[in-house]
């Protein structure tokens, strides 16, 4: 078998159906952008998958943030609580008025 002249001939090949129009688009934006139609299509791609990842980098860092204050929260109203009943309550007491004291879910 003869050595590819071309890296590209080496990387994965996928067959492709586009619906009626598609085509003409990805040139006129290929064309635009100064790019292939391959280019285009691989850099829409990686343009989508980016965001995705953005979007589940920026859920988790909210996730975080939320358990670090409600943590924080927490401590702040044992401390209160403490503060307030002159240590009357047992700290299961004061967790079971703590458990009842809830965060607003996101949005």
């Amino acid at each position: 078998m003869a050595k590819s002249a071309y890296p590209s001939d080496q990387q994965d090949k996928f067959m492709l159906r586009l619906p009626e129009g598609m085509r003409e688009l990805i040139k006129a934006s290929a064309d635009a952008n100064g790019r292939s139609m391959n280019a285009e299509i691989i850099q829409r791609l990686q343009d989508t998958y980016s965001q995705e990842t953005l979007t589940e980098m920026s859920q988790a860092a909210a996730d975080i943030e939320r358990a670090w204050l409600e943590e924080r929260l927490h401590k702040a109203l044992m401390s209160r609580l403490m503060f307030e009943l002159g240590g009357n309550l047992s700290a299961d007491a004061m967790q079971s008025i703590i458990d009842k004291i809830k965060l607003p879910e996101n949005e």
